[in-house]
């Protein structure tokens, strides 16, 4: 995506279709693994209009199901999704070598 003439904007995504198995049911849904916007563009409704170009890509393959990653180190972009309807459904641990 673009605002004026330098890229500003990029979202890497993928359509997940998962069977069912002992912990869960089938599912099909859009995966954004990571989303950015330069900080000269924030404030535009360029990630929303990222989010929702997603969505629409969802819903073309039948399901409007999205899903993403955050960092918890960054309390406005999970503000950001939370005020799109996002709530956090798992939490990823890691524990670092050293």
């Amino acid at each position: 995506m673009r605002a004026d003439t330098r890229p500003c904007a990029y979202v890497w995504w993928e359509w997940q279709v998962r069977p069912a198995h002992l912990l869960g049911p089938a599912r099909a849904r859009a995966y954004s693994h990571h989303m950015a916007v330069a900080a000269s563009a924030r404030r535009q409704r360029i990630g929303r209009a990222l989010v929702a170009y997603v969505g629409d890509q969802a819903a073309r393959r039948g399901s409007g199901d999205l899903a993403l990653d955050v960092w918890a180190i960054n309390p406005s972009a999970q503000a950001f999704y939370a005020a799109l309807g996002f709530t956090p459904q798992r939490m990823v641990m890691i524990r670092a070598a050293g």
